[in-house]
């Protein structure tokens, strides 16, 4: 008796809450142009310097994740992304390919966003909505390059997705979000011997992920 009297106590606000759980693949569609500055002893030499048909790459992962969201309204809900921070490895491309692995990043990439529900009363319920995004790189592993920097950054793109009921309060849902985002990389080469500095560069890189999710859905 007790537990049915807290149970009608609760606030109804509780039933506008969700949760997803499931799996999170981050897929980028990287590229970027490296610049360099050319250093020798303690003069900059050449500031600037484009490299003709270099690029980096991010390597995609796949991170176990969670989504709690509310309902705002009837058909608008918010919610908020989150997982296991993944670890990627930023790689050399084009001109640059000899170099291999620049490093690894390892970083959180929580994700807010507003959502249109459609049918909300049916056992399928699709939505669209828009997404932004605030990478927080919490710590870089230098492989080729000595000293490599990832600066946080932001982005923002849409959504979308389908929740499909299972039972009253359980259910399935998949999602796909497309983010614009760019980061900024900062890196250095030193002579190993006399540990003087022989470059110091930027790279620009789109990144772009294509994030997908899919997992199962609670309704409380």
């Amino acid at each position: 008796m007790i537990f049915g009297a807290n149970a009608q106590a609760m606030p109804n606000w509780i039933d506008n809450f969700y949760l997803n759980v499931g799996a999170t693949q981050i897929d980028f569609d990287s590229n970027g142009i490296v610049t360099t500055d050319v250093v020798f002893g303690d003069r900059t030499l050449i500031e600037d310097l484009s490299i003709p048909n270099s690029t980096v790459s991010v390597e995609d992962v796949i991170t176990p994740s969670f989504e709690i969201g509310y309902f705002l309204t009837r058909n608008v809900s918010i919610a908020a992304t989150l997982g296991v921070p993944p670890t990627s490895t930023i790689k050399a491309r084009g001109s640059l390919r000899a170099l291999g692995d620049f490093g690894d990043v390892w970083y959180g990439p929580p994700v807010i966003q507003a959502r249109y529900h459609f049918n909300v009363d049916g056992r399928i319920s699709p939505y669209i909505g828009v997404a932004a995004t605030y990478v927080i790189v919490f710590d870089e592993e230098e492989d080729t390059l000595e000293r490599l920097q990832v600066d946080n950054h932001a982005g923002w793109g849409v959504t979308a997705g389908v929740n499909v009921k299972l039972t009253e309060n359980i259910g399935v849902f998949a999602d796909v979000k497309k983010i614009e985002l760019e980061a900024d990389n900062q890196f250095k080469l030193i002579d190993p011997e006399s540990l003087a500095l022989l470059v110091k560069g930027d790279a620009r890189v789109k990144l772009d992920p294509t994030v997908y999710s899919a997992g199962l859905s609670f309704r409380f």
